[in-house]
């Protein structure tokens, strides 16, 4: 029987049994999945898929309640609804914004507290998922993931829980109490959710991961299983134990095929959706067979009692310990994290959970409710705030300056972070190239290089292309005092994420294969081959894996090769060599070792791939280009030092500051005299 066919919906919502053992079953089939992903379990890729099952389940249960009180009483108590909310779900979450701030403040560097702080407001006020969204492209590729990133399925249940009740009150009362007529809005919304959801994670896939437009439908398949919940408790016991193991199976199935390769949300959230669908609508019946034994057992209900709080308790104890120790955690060290986080769940649970939801004083009035509520988030966004407040990130130590021209090798490495720092920690985000702000370098969305991008001397016959992704565009003000001094045009072509190497490539960004970049890379192609310039300098990302090879960094250099072979003859190709990268951005471990800036340095053995390298040197010289390694301008002795003189030389893990590029053009500028950059300016 479907259970989307309006004409077979009952005139009134039936309640199954009062308490579902076998949906605190699923809870923790659920929990479980997401946590031992989290954990990094090797044969668990798709455990994410475990948060779409809980939006089922709440779905089904708050369907349930509401749809029955609508029954009952041909009206929904909107605010009574919203106390129950506050009461089951805010004292707990926020009690693990607390301690999970408190933590953040003691173990992880000063300068990396920034987003901590922003996070967890977000958190607080239940809007984790849309300030995710509106940063999700950047989000995704930050240093280190967020403290309050699992917050992100909260705030959307939330607001779930806000707008539901008030849609389903406003269109009873606009079809005068024809539930068969709500019945189908309630379809209609979660139909179009789903089809918005499909459509927009192909076009922007943080906006369709994180929002409630896109997510709904999840929800809304188990209020509409709610709504006939009556017809299925008349299932037979074979067909109700048939479609409980059948749905079991498929949600299993998605949590142990699905991976961060499978594009997700989209229609591929049906599989896990559709699962736990056919998992509760079994249970609605009588299932013969038994499945109970497995997910109504202690242990099962154990975990499904606690999966609130170990949903809210798993992820900062996995994180802040990677965070601090500036190392991954084995899955087997992250499974005694999790232990830990069970006996905090279990804790909260006991003293938290239960004693403020079934607390007198807190439920006698809405008016007590709500000012409870208000008074919780109050003190955790004020909390927030406070703790963003940095310390002076800087000794009173004054440090030689780094004077244009000369090599780090030849300037005084200071041994802790000097007065006269440029950038400042706090303002290093900020030093990136003007091309960012001006709109010439492209971000995710561009096919098409801006042809209007000219920088150095404008006016001059010679000119230099600048192509490649952000890697290329950290070289930008090196390159312009380059242009600008020995009369060239500069031109830009750089994007975000997109290699110059003809090469296919994923984006985690938007969590499919990166269409746009080989768009966009054909279309500047054509325009170098129009320009036909003297100099096409490339400089890739080593990070950017190209997908469906066996050796990544063997393909990836010969995508290098087919690059320079399509450029014009009579252009010097150039390939710079890739920058270092950190473990832990600079500029965070600096400000947690102000005094000892020896922390923050990582060997060029590890900071730079060497077979990336080699591989690319090797295609480069076979293609007739020039490879130019910039590692020993930045790894003096072999270390790569995160301040010269007194220039903090990266901005994050793996781009230079400008101030660093700038000073670089000294070096760049001697390494392309020997292949033809010509002294003087001509016009």
């Amino acid at each position: 029987m479907s259970v989307t066919e309006a004409p077979a919906l009952p005139a009134k919502v039936q309640s199954g049994r009062d308490f579902r053992a076998d949906i605190q079953g699923l809870r923790a089939v659920a929990v479980g999945a997401v946590v031992l992903y989290h954990a990094g379990v090797p044969w668990l890729t798709g455990g994410y898929v475990g948060v779409d099952v809980f939006f089922v389940i709440s779905g089904f249960l708050i369907g349930g309640h509401l749809l029955g009180e609508l029954d009952r009483t041909n009206s929904v108590s909107v605010m009574r609804f919203y106390a129950r909310r506050i009461r089951r779900l805010m004292p707990a979450s926020i009690f693990v914004v607390l301690v999970t701030l408190l933590l953040a403040r003691i173990f992880i560097p000063p300068l990396g507290f920034g987003d901590v702080s922003k996070d967890g407001t977000a958190a607080s006020l239940a809007v984790s998922n849309l300030w995710f969204a509106v940063t999700g492209t950047d989000y995704l590729a930050n240093e280190a993931p967020s403290v309050f990133q699992h917050y992100w399925s909260l705030g959307l249940e939330e607001q779930f829980y806000f707008v539901f009740p008030l849609l389903v009150l406003a269109a009873y009362r606009i079809l005068r109490g024809n539930r068969r007529g709500l019945m189908g809005v309630i379809l209609s919304v979660t139909a179009a959710s789903f089809v918005l959801c499909v459509v927009l994670t192909t076009v922007n896939q943080p906006v369709a991961f994180f929002t409630l437009p896109t997510r709904a439908w999840e929800l809304g398949v188990g209020v509409c299983l709610a709504a006939v919940v009556g017809r299925l408790r008349g299932l037979g016991q074979t067909s109700a134990a048939a479609l409980q193991w059948l749905g079991l199976g498929i949600t299993l199935t998605a949590i142990v095929f699905f991976d961060h390769g499978t594009t997700f949300p989209g229609a591929m959230a049906a599989v896990p959706v559709v699962g736990a669908a056919m998992y509760i609508a079994g249970g609605c019946g009588r299932p013969a067979g038994r499945p109970s034994l497995i997910m109504e057992n202690v242990a099962m209900q154990f975990v499904g009692r606690i999966s609130y709080s170990l949903y809210l308790w798993h992820w900062p104890l996995l994180i802040v310990p990677v965070m601090y120790s500036d190392r991954q955690l084995t899955w087997l060290q992250a499974l005694g994290l999790v232990l830990l986080a069970v006996v905090a769940a279990v804790l909260t649970e006991r003293f938290v959970e239960r004693p403020f939801r079934d607390a007198r004083w807190i439920g006698a009035s809405l008016g007590r409710t709500y000012g409870f509520g208000a008074a919780t988030v109050l003190v955790a966004v004020v909390a927030c705030v406070a703790a963003s407040t940095l310390p002076k990130l800087s000794t009173d130590t004054i440090a030689t300056e780094w004077i244009a021209g000369t090599l780090p090798a030849d300037v005084a490495i200071p041994a802790v972070v000097p007065a006269n720092l440029s950038p400042s920690l706090v303002s290093s985000s900020s030093s990136v190239p003007v091309i960012y702000a001006n709109g010439c370098h492209g971000d995710f969305s561009a096919t098409v290089p801006r042809s209007d991008c000219v920088f150095g001397d404008r006016g001059s016959e010679r000119s230099i292309v600048l192509l490649g992704d952000s890697h290329a565009a950290q070289w930008f003000p090196a390159l312009e005092v380059v242009a600008s001094t020995h009369g060239y045009r500069l031109v830009t072509m750089t994007k975000s994420s997109c290699p110059a190497a003809e090469v296919t490539v994923w984006s985690d960004s938007l969590n499919r294969r990166y269409t746009e970049c080989e768009t966009w890379r054909e279309n500047a192609l054509t325009m170098i081959g129009e320009l036909a310039p003297d100099f096409v300098i490339v400089s890739n990302f080593q990070g950017q894996k190209p997908v469906g090879v066996a050796d990544a960094d063997e393909a990836f250099a010969r995508g290098v090769g087919a690059l320079l072979n399509q450029l014009p003859a009579e252009s010097v190709s150039v390939v710079l060599g890739d920058t270092p990268m950190h473990d832990v951005a600079p500029p965070i471990c600096l400000s947690g070792h102000l005094s000892s800036t020896a922390e923050c340095v990582t060997s060029a053995e590890h900071a730079v791939a060497a077979r990336w390298s080699q591989k690319v040197d090797e295609w480069t010289t076979k293609s007739g280009g020039r490879f130019v390694d910039p590692l020993p301008w930045l790894c003096p002795g072999g270390l790569c030092v995160p301040i010269v003189g007194n220039v903090l030389v990266y901005r994050d893990r793996h781009h230079l500051t400008t101030e660093a590029s700038n000073l670089l053009a000294e070096q760049l500028k001697n390494a392309l005299y020997p292949i033809g950059l010509a002294h003087g300016q001509i016009h």
